[in-house]
């Protein structure tokens, strides 16, 4: 299938729009980080946006259920990412498909929430939270919530009677579902009353890292015949369950922040190739074809990034990487256009 050479890659990269399924840079903005430049800290700031030709993504404000009120952290959260992309003029918060494209070339940022812990079984919140401009929900992250399962962590065999009442509702509204970090029941559960796309917005393939938290080949099979997608993490975690092993012993350690983790990480686990990001796109398109499949990096959520991938601004090298796996009109999909197409069916 492969037909480009680097440089012809690099171009179709150039023209392509350019959209990220999943980044964390809500949270170091919360943290009072700005958004122009953060002077190298992390893997986006809209310098480094510009510069690696990204144009759009889901930006996650991400909640942890471990600390207190997570309606109100949530809604605070999403609250204040709006106001501060809203303010900014490069960027524009996408509250329906309409907003994906724009002529004055701003970065689309669609709003998501990354653990569904502040629904509390109520969808009066998630009434609140979509008014407010969430537009993507990922069920759960490492713990199950009170409705659903996430991988590793089985309570209710899948979704309860309220999580898929959750889940009926949130696509009658046009609220992406994403079902990262959520269990093989809860994915299940999903796929049975899907009537607009879903996603798993930043995954491996668990047939080249067995892990619980990455899709399944069937799933993956499953989130394609929904007309949604796999976004493709480059979170070495995520890409090779021996190199997660390794890096056990250091979560249990505390670190001053994630910059100091990472180095810890370099030094004492080491890295992976960008070939492992290649080897999972490319098992992919085996599976469900160039049509099903996107970029999904996790930037800001995680510390461990292949060699030659050190942040945003490295995605032209990333496309230059897999012209071996893709033709032009298949890098451009997994770039961008199946992000939009994915969106423009399941938002407002």
């Amino acid at each position: 299938m492969g037909r480009l050479t680097p440089e012809a890659a690099r171009r179709v990269h150039a023209d392509s729009f350019v959209f990220d399924g999943h980044n964390d840079l809500a949270g170091p903005l919360s943290r009072g980080e700005p958004l122009d430049d953060r002077s190298g800290r992390g893997h986006m700031d809209l310098k480094r946006i510009r510069e690696g030709g990204l144009d759009g993504g889901i930006f996650a404000v991400f909640i942890d259920p471990s600390e207190a009120d997570p309606a109100g952290r949530t809604r605070a959260g999403v609250e204040q990412l709006r106001t501060l992309l809203d303010a900014h003029p490069s960027f524009r918060v996408v509250l329906s498909a309409a907003d994906l494209i724009d002529p004055d070339d701003r970065v689309a940022a669609v709003i998501g929430v990354e653990g569904g812990y502040a629904i509390e079984n109520d969808l009066g919140i998630v009434d609140e939270l979509f008014d407010a401009g969430m537009r993507c929900l990922t069920l759960t992250w490492n713990d199950s919530t009170a409705w659903a399962d996430a991988s590793g962590h089985a309570v209710h065999g899948g979704l309860t009677g309220f999580g898929r009442r959750l889940v009926d509702h949130l696509q009658r509204l046009g609220v992406l579902v994403d079902l990262s970090h959520a269990s093989d029941g809860t994915a299940a559960d999903v796929f049975e009353r899907a009537g607009r796309p879903v996603v798993s917005s930043h995954t491996g393939m668990r047939r080249l890292a067995p892990l619980p938290r990455n899709v399944s080949d069937a799933h993956l099979e499953a989130i394609a015949e929904t007309g949604g997608l796999a976004g493709v993490s480059l979170f070495n975690g995520h890409l090779d369950a021996e190199f997660e092993a390794r890096c056990a012993p250091l979560r249990a350690r505390e670190f001053v922040d994630t910059e100091q983790l990472a180095r810890a990480v370099r030094t004492e686990v080491g890295t992976l190739p960008m070939s492992a990001v290649v080897a999972h796109v490319r098992h992919a398109v085996q599976i469900v074809g160039p049509e099903h499949i996107g970029l999904g990096s996790d930037f800001d959520g995680m510390w461990a990034l292949p060699d030659g991938l050190n942040d945003v601004s490295r995605l032209p090298d990333l496309s230059a990487a897999l012209a071996d796996v893709f033709d032009a009109s298949g890098l451009a999909a997994f770039l961008g256009s199946n992000w939009t197409r994915t969106l423009s069916a399941a938002l407002p």
